[in-house]
């Protein structure tokens, strides 16, 4: 501590010591007053300074909206005098109109007494020709009603007749159809019969020896017939041994060294009777073999929701070419 500090008894021997040393008075004043009031003064002249220059500013504006006011004020007054002038002749326009309107008026009036005049001619010629209209419409209807009745009984007799020339088509059209698709899955079933194990091979993985059991085109197999001979050993009723029976065509083969049957139901368009009786038969020849049996269909033609019933009841699909 320095003799000046050692000096200070009281707070009027501070405050002479302030005014001696001007260092204390800045210390002092920098820890009493902060740094925002010190540059207070400085803030203070910018602030009039911006003052004055936006004044300024202001002034130069208000000075130039005068002048513009001035001259707007000195249009106007061209713009009166131009609105006054027009208006007049508007006016004189409008007397002149008035005039014409009159005479118009006076025309019209003319006109329409003419035309009421020959308008109650043209009411005695319509009640003249109204009183002939309903005469020969009297007439008209009266020969309209025995033609109806005669041609009544005409589609009565045309009708009896279509109907029963109806009935016929519709015989000889169910007697072809049902030969057509005789002969159509007849032909399809032919070619499944003659490649089925080409179609199958890949499909299902099969490999070894390929047998067809029963087709369309060879009697039913021994291996086949003692199987269902067989299956009333096994719990299966007389309708699920027939539905083996049944199905289309049935194969004997090998898949991953395990040997499995293969249960087919074949058609030009694959319905969802075709997929549930592959499904069924190959469930009945597992239940009765005791060995792996996949269901299948093969056919030309077949519809998103069969492949999604198909793919719901684990059926293969095989579609071929048709023809």
């Amino acid at each position: 501590m320095d003799a000046t500090a050692s000096a200070i008894a009281d707070i009027a021997d501070f405050v002479r010591i302030i005014k001696e040393e001007p260092e204390w008075a800045d210390t002092v004043r920098g820890i009493l007053l902060g740094q925002d009031l010190l540059e207070l003064p400085a803030r203070f002249n910018e602030l009039v300074a911006t003052l004055a220059e936006n004044n300024r500013l202001v002034r130069a504006r208000l000075a130039m909206l005068e002048q513009q006011f001035e001259r707007l004020d000195s249009g106007l007054d061209d713009f009166k005098q131009e609105t006054r002038t027009r208006f007049d002749k508007l006016e004189g326009g409008l007397d002149e109109l008035k005039g014409d309107l009159d005479d118009f008026k006076q025309e019209t009036r003319t006109r329409f007494d003419k035309l009421e005049g020959g308008l109650d001619e043209l009411k005695g010629d319509l009640d003249d020709f109204k009183q002939e209209a309903r005469t020969r419409f009297d007439k008209l209807e009266g020969g309209l009603d025995d033609f109806k009745q005669e041609a009544r009984t005409r589609f009565d007799k045309l009708e009896g007749g279509l109907d029963d020339f109806k009935q016929e088509a519709r015989t000889r059209f169910d007697k072809l159809e049902g030969e057509l698709g005789q002969l159509v899955g007849t032909d399809l079933e032919r070619k499944v019969h003659a490649n089925v194990v080409t179609y199958l091979t890949r499909l299902l993985n099969l490999h070894g020896k390929t047998r067809i059991l029963k087709s369309a085109f060879i009697p039913m197999q021994d291996e086949l017939h003692d199987l269902l001979f067989e299956a009333a050993d096994c719990n299966l009723s007389e309708a699920q041994i027939e539905r083996i029976g049944l199905t289309d065509v049935v194969l004997s083969g090998q898949r991953q060294g395990q040997p499995v049957y293969v249960t087919i139901e074949v058609s030009r368009t694959i319905a969802n009777h075709d997929i549930a009786r592959a499904a069924d038969s190959a469930r009945f020849m597992r239940a009765a073999s005791g060995r792996t049996t996949l269901p299948v269909v093969i056919g030309c033609y077949m519809a998103e929701e069969q492949r999604r019933q198909a793919q719901r009841l684990n059926v293969a699909v095989r579609i071929i070419k048709a023809g």
